[in-house]
């Protein structure tokens, strides 16, 4: 591959960083948006999520690892072109639903679900274009972008008319699709060698992705055979993931309790205290020199000490706003620290053509988190802060037990890579 100037480099990670930031921004705006056009369908008040989560991220933890598997073999620009303007079909669905109905909005979910996944490609482009040099923060950028595609409906939607705020989310992605037509970064920056090969599978430069249409038969027996004997039939890599999942249940737990039951006040600045704790913490990593392992051990520390200080607090009537803001953010630096690390030490000297399937798989399992977590809350319903805390710190002890035996199998690679 050609040396690239340094802009070109903070160029292409930028961009691959705004496509995950559009990607986030549009599913959580086509949950929200969605409510206007499920409680048309009703005579109650229904929110949108118990309707629309389940068959959204029911379909994304199936299909997220095997779209972004086919980014391997065929370029990861024509796939973040495809996967772009699938999430644009799906926001014209919305539109069109609120006039016809609620089959053009499961049209659109479906076609998010199946094909919109641009956040595993593009992880996996940012594997490809930083070579593993300051990797984890790359990464750990890539998780801010998410932070601040979530705040978009939060924060910006109830200022707008949601009229107005549809054409802006439109427009965000319009944009994306612009960048990545105009030819924005070259494919030789993103994609495998040249004759790099998995199974039956072999990528030669110039193939067409439209062409490879009439091969998805193939592709997908090929694709979950690979996934399922040389990821998901490995222990070490399985015991990642769960490292992975335990966590984010313990956060997403405490988030979509504010989603559902909007009486949780206490929750109120939530979104605003994890994220800007992950900031600082992202700001952290950067000069954190230390290997995975150690970095992982750090995070984890950091965020399982906040929280059970939180827990002890609330049932011991010491529990104040004040403490709330500190140790939430304390707690989001810990990830910001952990998450980065672990998704390096997992994914750290895989073949370049693999990283597709590792980040899809990564992202499959933020998704199954969140479902799991949704699921929880709106089973168990209303608790009170002393529960809801500690089910997080129980979650977060399970991944400290799967990231033991993940350290005792050497499941991580250990280099320092910053």
């Amino acid at each position: 591959m050609k040396k690239k100037s340094r802009f070109f480099y903070y160029y292409l990670v930028f961009l691959l960083l705004y496509f995950i930031f559009v990607d986030e921004t549009s599913t959580t705006s086509l949950v929200k948006l969605s409510s206007s056009v499920l409680s048309s369908q009703s005579t109650e008040q229904i929110k949108s999520e118990l309707w629309i989560i389940f068959p959204l991220f029911g379909l994304q933890i199936i299909f997220s690892v095997l779209q972004a598997g086919f980014s391997d073999y065929y370029f990861r620009r024509k796939s973040l072109l495809f996967a772009t303007i699938a999430i644009l079909m799906s926001l014209i669905m919305l539109k069109i639903s609120t006039f016809y109905g609620i089959w053009f909005l499961l049209t659109g979910v479906v076609i998010k679900g199946i094909a919109g996944n641009v956040t595993p490609i593009a992880r996996a482009g940012l594997a490809d274009t930083t070579h593993y040099k300051n990797f984890r923060f790359t990464l750990a950028l890539s998780i801010c972008a998410i932070a601040l595609g979530s705040w978009v409906p939060v924060y910006v939607a109830p200022s707008l008319p949601s009229s107005v705020y549809y054409i802006f989310v439109l427009l965000l992605v319009c944009i994306a699709v612009f960048l990545l037509l105009t030819h924005s970064f070259a494919d030789e920056e993103d994609i495998p060698p040249k004759n790099a090969t998995s199974d039956k599978v072999v990528v030669q430069k110039g193939s067409s992705f439209f062409k490879a249409i009439k091969h998805i038969p193939h592709l997908i027996k090929d694709e979950s055979h690979v996934i399922f004997f040389k990821y998901l039939n490995n222990k070490e890599f399985v015991l990642g993931l769960f490292s992975y999942l335990f966590p984010e249940i313990a956060f997403y737990q405490i988030f979509f309790r504010l989603e559902v039951f909007q009486d949780y006040s206490y929750f109120k600045n939530l979104p605003v205290e994890l994220g800007l704790g992950y900031f600082v913490g992202t700001a952290i990593l950067n000069f954190l020199k230390y290997k995975n392992k150690t970095n992982i051990i750090i995070g984890v520390s950091i965020s399982f000490f906040s929280i059970s200080i939180l827990t002890s607090a609330s049932y011991l009537d010491l529990y104040s706003k004040l403490m709330q803001s500190f140790l939430f953010g304390c707690f989001s630096i810990g990830f910001a620290i952990f998450i980065p690390s672990l998704f390096s030490g997992i994914s750290q000297k895989k073949p370049v053509h693999e990283q597709g399937k590792i980040y899809g798989l990564v992202d499959s399992t933020d998704t199954l988190a969140s479902i799991l977590s949704f699921t929880l809350v709106i089973t168990l319903k209303k608790l009170s802060k002393s529960l809801i805390l500690l089910t997080s710190t129980i979650f977060l002890i399970c991944g400290a037990i799967s990231l033991t035996a993940l350290f005792k199998f050497k499941g991580i690679e250990d280099e320092n890579n910053n």
